[in-house]
Formats: C-alpha cells, structure tokens, sequence
C-alpha cells in the first residue's frame, strides 16, 4: 500500500521502538501482554496496538491469517471483488488508532456458493473456508467441513 519494504526479523532479535509482531513469539512478555495461546479458537485473532508496536495473534490454523487480513480489510480499505477486480488503496503513511480487537468468526465453515469462491485467493480475502476454495495451508488450509 506504501511501497516500503518491512524486514522480517524474529524473535531473537531485540525489540525496537515500532515493531508489527505476528503470532505468538518472546517480545510479547517484554511488552507485558499476556495473552493465553490456548484461548484462541482456529479462526479467532486478537489486534492490539501495544505503544507503537502492532500485535496480531491468533488461533491454528486460519487465526493469525485472517487478523491480517482483517487489518487489511477494515483498517485499511482494501477488498478483493472478484477473482481479477481488487481494490489496494495506494498511501503514503499507515495509521491506526490504538485498538484492542478480538474476533472469532461465528461459523467455521462459510461459502459464498459462487464462481468467484473457487478461487482460493478470493477465498481467503473474503473469509470463505469452503472446500471448493482449495486454500493453501499458508492460508489456513481447507475447513473439511460439508454439509448433507
């Protein structure tokens, strides 16, 4: 969206003044957040600004993806319409309020039943967990879940 270039750095590296932390990982504790791994559902995710550092967390195997791209979607405008029409808004700085948001999608199974679904990058941004989808594991993985 900005054109920067963020270094992937882990946990073993020191903390930093403004850091974007994913996952569960040691720089959690340095800033004081305790926040119980176990509680998190598959898809749950938790984004809380913690000073200037930015923390998403969430459940296995869909939770920490689908912060992000929560992030993405509500913070930041960007949609996914169809298969080839996607809106990235184009800025020069990134903003968030402070914010302490956790969600668990009420469903897990979730399918829009239309062409644009079986396109598994389409899926993932529009939140749908069908098999059809064919989701990567880095995108979670199919929800294995049918109906009859």
């Amino acid at each position: 969206m900005t054109g920067a270039e963020l270094p992937i750095v882990g946990d073993d590296n020191a903390l930093g003044d403004t850091r974007i932390l994913v996952g569960f990982n040691r720089h959690l504790e340095r800033l004081g957040l305790e926040v119980d791994r176990e509680s998190f559902g598959p898809e749950e995710f938790l984004i809380r600004t913690a000073g200037r550092h930015l923390v998403i967390l969430g459940g296995s195997p869909r939770g920490v993806p689908y912060g992000v791209n929560s992030l993405l979607t509500e913070e930041w405008g960007c949609r996914w319409f169809t298969p080839t029409l996607r809106r990235i808004p184009k800025r020069e700085r990134l903003t968030l309020p402070p914010t302490d948001r956790r969600y668990a999608p009420p469903f897990e199974w979730r399918d829009a039943g239309f062409w644009s679904s079986l396109d598994n990058e389409w899926a993932f941004h529009n939140f749908q967990t069908s098999d059809f989808s064919r989701l990567r594991l880095e995108q979670g993985g199919r929800c294995g879940i049918v109906h009859s």
